[in-house]
């Protein structure tokens, strides 16, 4: 996987975490969850206005998945990585 960029810690509600794993739980499953189908999911997820984010964080959040978009497209992420991965920003092995 392509290393991105070192970025700032996304502050995300409980809601916004747990809206998080719903994503990925959504996502199709072939021996694990691919992390673009992940991030697919949460591009595509409809209720963010609903998950507790103020706009600034919601800029914030579309600007980490479009990130994640970019790694490594065959890269499996369990769920918690996912989540990791969106609030910290890539790191190796994601």
């Amino acid at each position: 996987m392509a290393l991105v960029q070192r970025t700032p810690t996304l502050f995300l509600s409980f809601e916004a975490t747990q809206t998080l794993r719903d994503c990925h739980r959504v996502a199709p499953k072939d021996n694990g969850t691919l992390l673009r189908d992940a991030v697919t999911e949460a591009r595509s997820y409809a209720l963010w206005d609903y998950a507790g984010l103020a706009t600034r964080d919601r800029k914030a959040l579309e600007a980490r998945l479009e990130e994640l978009q970019r790694c490594d497209p065959g890269a499996k992420v369990s769920e918690d990585a996912f989540v990791a991965a969106v609030i910290h920003g890539a790191r190796d092995g994601v």
